[in-house]
């Protein structure tokens, strides 16, 4: 499921890039991004890192096209926002399950529980 929303995502992308409707992520301007690149960057390198880019927390995932770096965020397409919420559902409940599995087998406390659920539901 996640590489067919990584994909509709793609296409999306590339749609809004020949209108001309995107525009690339930008390099935070802060020291540890500046000493990153220059010990990382070269010629045809593509950093697909989202700690180094502005906004880039805020992305799902980052494409390189033709060299140039670009963040989808799927929940906010129209085309994978439903994919992308089930994705999110099951990723949780897998979460859920495994988490469970461990309070009631005596491995987590109750307290050690209910943080672990919190973390779950947490927005990202």
């Amino acid at each position: 499921m996640e590489y067919a929303i990584q994909d509709v995502g793609y296409h999306w992308l590339v749609e809004r890039i020949a209108q001309k409707a995107v525009t690339p992520l930008r390099y935070k301007d802060n020291s540890r991004v500046r000493d990153f690149l220059a010990k990382n960057s070269g010629p045809g390198v593509v950093l697909l890192q989202a700690w180094l880019y502005d906004g880039g927390d805020d992305v799902d995932w980052i494409y390189s096209v033709q060299g140039i770096v670009y963040g989808v965020n799927f929940s906010r397409l129209a085309e994978t926002r439903p994919a992308h919420d089930l994705f999110v559902f099951s990723r949780q409940n897998l979460a859920l399950c495994v988490g469970h599995w461990f309070y009631s087998h005596g491995y987590m406390s109750a307290q050690g529980w209910g943080a672990y659920t919190e973390r779950v539901y947490a927005p990202r």
